[in-house]
């Protein structure tokens, strides 16, 4: 049986969260932002509401586009600009049960509709349109509208694909329209005109779109065009009015004349007063039209139609109407109002709203400026629209407020100033004493936020440390295990407590990191460990990881230096001690760490590489450039890059470019992936992983050619294995790189290339690192893996490959001696390799603080390291790389254990299994693991209400499927 674990390192500065699309549900409220994280808002059945946040959900890697939640079955449909499709059960524990691109063709989804049931389809569907911008020349560019399958996310059917014969739509509804009931998708632009497009129900030929009658069609081109800029478009349920916000009013059209049905003018409200302390004047900001209940679309009996509308300005107030169209009468009312938000606290706020049941949720975005970045964080509040605040004096011509039900905010340390370490005896970066990273002090970690992180993991068996760039130009390492005598950093043994270090320098936001082994030996050179940064402030700078001392500064960017590409595998000398730094001025440069100077310069790119790939056995470098705001035919560019001569090979242009670059990473190597996660261990998010889908085909090419090549689209390999791999097919973990004339040598060619080839094609690594986003950094434990690490190998087989003759000097005596399958340990100085992956994953993965004498038995008796000043949050594993995390804290975690059976029974069958294991390691361990295992049984639930533990039946049954 697969069993997999997720344990998250939480910064303890909150995570900037620009929202950029939102959705609710009786039960929740989901918030997309700018970076791709959403974030999960579980909600009470009835008031009062407390919003926060309980969960993370990593998906993504580019700006959400669209949250849609469906009814069945009950889950959330997640868009972003990168044309990424993801859907998460909507129930505890908010696994990702699928993750899927997009066609290239398609372009970036920006409008997500549900379609009704068929009885020609027994999934749900979805309608999805995918378009770009139109950019400041005028061209209108190609738009789809694709038809997707609700559970497997596969694209069943194109409905449009071509040039729209109106704008670029800001609205989407669907419609069902005459005898036969066909369903349509209307969309409409800024101007108030629309265009239908049937989904089904009528004869569709190839592509072509349902355009309107000639007549319809001319009435619509030819409507009145609304006096100023349009700030949203609403389009109705039916499909038939739409709603066009602009400044201090609200235009209602028909969707088939194209007429003009009526105004609502605000510019006397709340919503579009002048504020008296700033002197700005506000307007409006959005609207949609409210559904189901008593705020539906409803005939009254002169036969006119009421609809709700909810405008809502830029100051945080909103205005709930009705709306009565009639022929040739209008009328609305206002029924509630939502105060704004105090002006020294909504100044440059980002506001939405969205409806849940009879409550009105008012999302707010308030930037903060920090290192100069801009920084966000969210606030919601929950009004009532049907509970009136009558008691409350107001202007009699205004309308009454509704009653607040719950705010909310994230929690954690609030954002603040992030003074820099400017001592003198900071300057070379020196380890700090533990009194001068207090929060007191405004100095260490605490209340300071998080630009860019990664996972130290050179043996990718475990993670050792973690390093943290800052938005103030600071860069900390933190060291929470030490567990294998290679990996050292600082004092301390096996388990030692946590330890800090700050690298002091950079004048920006740290915005990409990167951990460099160095393989060729020097007289001249003293370092063995290279932590790369690159900032906000356009340089580079390379420190020696283990002495804590600057190398160097580059200033080759004029940019901020936005990635740090490390060499793959396969890299020869002098390539495998050199690193490529890619900035927002679209340059692209070779730098050696030897020389410490810049080799290579690729300009000349049309904007900004967001991929490069490096092919260390060829020499070639491809550099992918793709705008977000345009379509792959027009925005995609590739440039391949000859690296030893640094000429431009070729330029690839259109849909095209991306299929070569796809190719091009196949080819490099088993873990060949994109985004910047080449060969070694950087701080690019594993979710920039491209999403594949020929997977079968590319590994029957790749055996059909001898290659050993997994499925990229998999997104089993972080940047850990990645170095992993690296240092077993290419080097050593001493530096000994064998000259590419050597590899037939029978030296070479005899121990280790046999036992480099064996790990390649069995080897699995036990723990897993990655940081989807800044500040948070990933482990997943493969159980399965942690329990059979001697496999093929023994431990002293395996080290003796990575240190070669070195490993007598490294390992104590007495260590790792026995090769049997099992190895008994007496202490943790005779320990085995599986002994010491057994208790690291105990330290992470039990639940701490729950029964304090069985956490003492631990400590004592099994010697199991309690994390201190941690903050671990637990996760499940999803479909292709995602994963879902929990917020730190001992309440998220077990609202968890009860509201899902599923992770109560996995993660019990995970601490039952680690406690079987370590009694047949040790005769020592046997009576803590027999408490152990007791507790995930039986005794959890004594102590916490509500906990259901599986039964040790049901957990015999888990182990043996």
């Amino acid at each position: 049986m697969k069993c997999h674990s997720v344990t998250a390192l939480w910064s303890p500065s909150p995570p900037s969260h620009h929202i950029t699309a939102v959705a609710a549900t009786p039960a929740a409220l989901f918030t997309g932002a700018a970076d791709g994280t959403v974030l999960h808002w579980p909600l009470p059945p009835s008031p009062p509401f407390n919003p926060r946040p309980s969960s993370l959900l990593c998906a993504h890697a580019a700006a959400i586009t669209a949250l849609r939640p469906l009814p069945s079955p009950t889950s959330l449909l997640v868009s972003c600009a990168a044309g990424v499709l993801s859907l998460f059960s909507a129930s505890a524990p908010l696994r990702c049960l699928r993750r899927r691109s997009l066609p290239p063709w398609a372009g970036s989804p920006s409008l997500v509709e549900p379609l009704p049931p068929s009885s020609a389809s027994s999934h749900p569907r979805i309608a999805i349109l995918c378009h770009a911008h139109d950019d400041s020349h005028g061209h209108r560019h190609v738009s789809a509208v694709v038809v997707v399958d609700a559970r497997t996310l596969a694209v069943l059917h194109t409905v449009f694909h071509g040039a729209l014969s109106v704008g670029s739509p800001r609205a989407i509804t669907l419609t069902v329209c005459g005898d036969d009931n066909a369903v349509s998708v209307v969309l409409a632009d800024t101007q108030g005109r629309a265009q239908m497009l049937p989904i089904e129900g009528a004869a569709i030929e190839g592509d072509s779109p349902r355009r309107l009658s000639a007549s319809s069609l001319s009435s619509v081109a030819s409507a009145e065009a609304p006096d100023g800029m349009v700030e949203a478009v609403a389009l109705s349920d039916d499909g038939k009015v739409v709603a066009l916000v602009l400044k201090t009013s609200c235009l209602l059209k028909c969707v088939a004349e194209g007429s003009v049905l009526g105004e609502v003018s605000l510019g006397n409200t709340s919503l579009c007063k002048e504020e008296e302390e700033t002197g700005v004047k506000g307007c409006l900001a959005g609207g949609f039209f409210l559904h189901g209940g008593e705020w539906g679309a409803r005939h009254l009996e002169d036969g006119n139609l009421v609809r709700s509308l909810v405008l809502w300005g830029s100051n945080g107030g909103a205005i709930v109407y009705r709306v009565a169209v009639g022929t040739p009468s209008f009328a609305c009312e206002a029924v509630c109002e939502v105060p704004g938000i105090a002006s020294d606290q909504g100044e440059m706020s980002s506001i939405q709203c969205c409806q849940m049941g009879n409550c009105l949720i008012r999302v707010e975005s308030r930037p903060y400026k920090i290192g100069g970045s801009f920084l966000w964080k969210p606030f919601i509040s929950i009004w009532s629209m049907d509970q009136l605040e009558l008691s409350i004096a107001m202007n009699p011509e205004s309308p009454p407020f509704g009653k607040v039900l719950g705010e909310g905010s994230l929690q954690g340390e609030k954002f603040r100033l992030e003074p820099s370490h400017s001592l003198p005896k900071l300057d070379n970066g020196v380890e700090m004493s533990s009194q001068m990273c207090s929060p007191d002090n405004g100095l260490g970690r605490y209340g300071r936020t998080v630009s860019s992180s990664m996972v130290l993991s050179e043996d990718s068996y475990a993670p050792y440390a973690i390093v943290y760039g800052f938005h103030n130009g600071d860069i900390e390492v933190i060291r929470f295990l030490n567990l294998m005598p290679a990996a050292k950093f600082g004092g301390g043994g096996v388990y030692p407590h946590i330890s800090e270090r700050f690298f002091v320098g950079h004048k920006g936001a740290i915005l990409c990191l990167a951990a460099h082994h160095m393989h060729a030996h020097s007289n001249s050179r003293s370092f063995q460990r290279a932590l790369i940064s690159g900032s906000l402030d356009c340089t580079i700078r390379v420190w020696d990881l283990d002495a804590g001392t600057l190398l160097s500064v580059m200033h080759h960017h004029i940019a901020s230096v936005k990635q740090i590409i490390l060499p793959p595998a396969s890299s020869h000398h002098p390539w495998d001690d050199c690193f490529v730094s890619v900035g927002d001025d679209s340059l692209v440069a070779l730098v050696s760490l030897q020389t410490m100077r810049v080799e290579r310069m690729f300009p000349g790119h049309s904007f900004y590489p967001s991929m490069v790939a490096w092919d260390g056995v060829k020499g070639y470098i491809a550099c992918f450039c793709r705008s977000l705001h345009s379509t792959n035919d027009v925005g995609s560019i590739l440039y391949i890059w000859d690296m030893k001569s640094g000429a431009r090979d070729r330029i690839i242009r259109g849909t095209t470019s991306q299929s070569v670059f796809e190719h091009f990473c196949r080819g490099i190597s088993k873990n060949a992936v994109t985004g910047g996660i080449l060969g070694g261990t950087t701080s690019a998010s594993s979710l920039l992983v491209p999403v594949l889908k020929d997977t079968a085909l590319l590994q029957s090419r790749a055996n059909r050619n001898g290659l050993n090549v997994s499925p990229v689209s998999k997104n089993h390999h972080t940047a850990a294995d990645s170095l992993a791999l690296g240092a077993l097919t290419a080097h050593d973990m001493k530096g000994k790189t064998p000259a590419p004339d050597d590899r037939h040598n029978s030296a070479y060619s005899s121990g280790k290339v046999g036992s480099a080839k064996i790990i390649n094609k069995r080897r699995k690594y036990p723990i897993k690192c990655s940081c989807p986003y800044p500040g948070i950094a990933s482990l997943r434990f493969d159980l399965t893996e942690i329990m059979s690490t001697q496999g093929s190998f023994s431990d002293r087989q395996f080290r003796d490959h990575l240190y070669g003759d070195d490993t007598k000097e490294t390992i104590q005596p007495g260590v790792l001696e026995n090769t049997s399958g099992i190895q008994e340990m007496d202490s943790p100085s005779r320990e085995s390799l599986e002994g010491q992956l057994l208790r690291f994953s105990l330290c992470f993965l039990h639940l701490w603080g729950v029964d304090c004498e069985l956490d003492k038995l631990l400590v004592d008796e099994m010697q199991v390291c309690k994390p201190e000043d941690c903050h671990i949050a637990t996760g499940v594993v999803g479909d292709r790389g995602s994963i879902t995390l929990m917020f730190p804290g001992k309440e998220a975690t077990l609202e968890l254990w009860k509201s899902s059976a599923e992770f109560c029974a996995m993660r019990s069958l995970s601490i039952v299994s680690l406690a079987q294991r370590m009694i047949k390691l040790s005769r020592s361990c046997t009576h803590a693991s027999s408490a152990l295992a007791a507790f995930y049984t039986r005794h959890f639930a004594e102590k916490v209400p509500d906990i259901k533990p599986p039964s040790l039946q049901v957990l015999l049954y888990l182990l043996h499927t």
